[in-house]
């Protein structure tokens, strides 16, 4: 096919305007860059800045896609600077930022000469590389030392304000971020391949307000690929493996979670310089769903689920460091009641999970040790809603999993928020195992062995309040044979049996419960609570009590008046009599000894 002149003419005429266009587009891209750097470099110089260098390497600008490119920018805080943190003259933390490229698309260029506001399409900030500096760790101490000088405001940087900005989508791509302490030029927080993406985002003044600005957002979502760092105190640190939040979604998604201890069980205590409990945590993957992120703001969180599983926690107690005996245990409904901020939590789901506790006893070298595996733990009504207290909120705990790892036990927890008395009640079973399987826990911290002897069945339930406990149990077993153990050797950590004390406990002790042709002894428990001890103590000295009383000789604290059945019907005001009778005996036990003084 061959054009006619015409066409040619007009085919050169329209493309030679075109390549006219586009070279005048090239030159205006070229013009509006250079004064674009020219601009941004004049703002920086104005800027009382004088601890840090601010710089980049050029600024491109696209009138076709109307977007602005900068790129290499950079934030190098001044060596003065890093000295005043060094030598803790600086309160604040300085930064040093690297850019790759910073991407501004859809601008609305003459909204923003005109002064009617701010409005762009996208912000991209790619591969930022930032480094946060301190003097004292990545947490403070209250009470410290370091001075109250700051090199960094946003009232250096931002004139007067806008009236309106709106943004299209703010995102963050593969971002390192490093918080550094220079005391010990130490790494105390990393995070690697975090992603931020935020869509729609207005600044604005709310119709008849000039004086506060709102900020509403459509959509954020967050994602990381690792992230760690040392936690208040310096005894542990936080590790996390991927992790995704979304804002639309209601969700967060943590691939793992690690608390790691910062040392060995032997020093963890002595470093602490009191007697506490060590944790080993780690979890596989922990899901939150229903976070009214909103509500955040307000100081409010509130979750519908919180989902963890293979949770793994070993747990180290050395009580031969001195406790400290001003520090008094809150019990877990009162502590959840005492939440500073606005608490609302609709369940908790613990599956797959593994715990073990060790207690080095004060004169041993041989921990004891109890072991649950298979551990399914559901905890509701997690709240401190002033509203649901008064209505009678209460948090429910429903536990179960493999004693030692190998028999079936469950724990049940009823604990009312906020009762002025603490009041809460728990009630329990174990099935049958052998009692050999519990000598990792009693041979080193009760100083006895179970030598034979089978567990059929335990089943408890007791009444609390802040510092008493009373409740009954039906302990049943046969066979039961124990020797009496001497104290661990310094030395050798061995243990070596007491044979006259062994004899003596053979003779005394009931082997087997019921006894032939005897009815099954169902015991009270009873327990004065140390308030310097913890809520898990608490409920084991009570099933202890109740072990023991099963065990020995002697009726007085036998419940002789009813089946165990029969018990569970009315267990409520069975435990309320109980507790009247133990206080009048306590009653006239004091009367008595006034006699006799007299």
């Amino acid at each position: 096919m061959t054009l006619s002149k015409t066409r040619k003419k007009w085919l050169i005429i329209g493309g030679s305007v075109l390549l006219i266009l586009i070279i005048l587009l090239i030159i205006l891209n070229s013009i509006l860059s250079n004064k674009a750097d020219h601009l941004l470099r004049e703002k920086l110089s104005s800027i009382d800045t004088s601890s840090y260098n601010i710089d980049f390497r050029k600024v491109r600008i696209n009138v076709f896609t109307r977007s602005v490119n900068i790129y290499d920018i950079s934030v190098k805080p001044a060596d003065s600077a890093l000295e005043e943190l060094r030598n803790k003259q600086l309160a604040m933390p300085v930064f040093e930022i690297k850019v790759p490229k910073l991407k501004l698309s859809g601008l609305s260029i003459m909204k923003a000469i005109k002064g009617e506001g701010i409005d762009i399409g996208k912000i991209i900030l790619m591969d930022p590389d930032i480094k946060i500096y301190s003097g004292h760790g990545l947490f403070p101490e209250k009470n410290s030392s370091s001075g109250n000088k700051s090199i960094f405001s946003s009232d250096t940087i931002v004139g007067s304000p806008v009236k309106e900005a709106r943004l299209g989508s703010f995102e963050i791509r593969d971002a390192h971020i490093e918080a550094i302490d220079l005391s010990n030029d130490k790494t105390v927080m990393e995070t690697r391949e975090l992603n931020i993406l935020v869509d729609d985002l207005w600044l604005h003044y709310p119709e008849g307000d000039t004086l506060s600005q709102l900020l509403d957002i459509s959509d954020f979502s967050i994602s990381l690929q690792s992230h760690q760092m040392e936690l208040p105190g310096n005894f542990y640190s936080l590790q996390t493996g991927p992790l995704e939040i979304s804002y639309k979604d209601k969700e967060i998604r943590l691939d793992s979670v690690q608390l790691i201890p910062a040392y060995s069980e032997q020093q963890f205590g002595r470093m602490a310089g009191k007697q506490t409990d060590r944790f080993d945590l780690k979890t596989g993957q922990i899901l939150v769903s229903g976070i009214e992120f909103d509500s955040l703001i307000n100081k409010k969180l509130i979750i519908e689920n919180i989902d963890i599983s293979r949770l793994h926690a070993d747990i180290y107690r050395d009580k031969g460091i001195p406790r400290d005996m001003k520090h008094f245990p809150k019990l877990f409904q009162t502590a959840v009641a005492d939440i500073p901020i606005y608490v609302k939590i609709g369940k908790i789901i613990l599956s797959e999970g593994y715990a073990r506790y060790e207690e080095m006893p004060e004169s041993g070298t041989v921990p004891g040790r109890i072991m649950f595996d298979q551990l399914e733990l559901t905890i509701e009504g997690v709240s401190n809603d002033a509203t649901m207290i008064s209505e009678g909120l209460a948090m429910k705990v429903d536990g179960k999993g493999l004693l030692m790892g190998k028999t079936r036990a469950k724990l049940q927890l009823h604990m009312p928020v906020g009762d002025p008395m603490e009041r809460f009640t728990f009630y329990g079973s174990t099935e049958t195992f052998a009692v050999k399987d519990i000598n990792p826990m009693v041979e080193p911290l009760a100083h006895f062995r179970a030598i034979g002897g089978t567990v059929n069945s335990v089943s408890y339930y007791a009444m609390a309040y802040h510092d008493t406990a009373i409740g009954r149990i039906e302990f049943l077993y046969n066979e039961l044979e124990i020797s009496v153990l001497k104290k661990q050797k310094e030395a050798k950590g061995e243990i070596g049996q007491n044979r006259f004390l062994s004899f003596l406990a053979g003779s005394v002790i009931h082997k087997a419960n019921p006894m032939e042709n005897k009815p099954v002894r169902i015991s009270k428990m009873f327990f004065v609570r140390d308030l310097n001890k913890g809520f898990f103590n608490y409920i084991w000295k009570t099933i202890q009590n109740g072990l023991t009383n099963t065990v020995t000789p002697g009726k007085k604290n036998l419940a002789t008046d009813m089946s165990w059945p029969e018990f569970l019907n009315d267990c409520q005001n069975v435990l309320l009599d109980d507790w009247k009778q133990m206080h009048q005996g306590k009653t006239e036990t004091k009367k008595n000894k006034r006699r006799k003084n007299k």
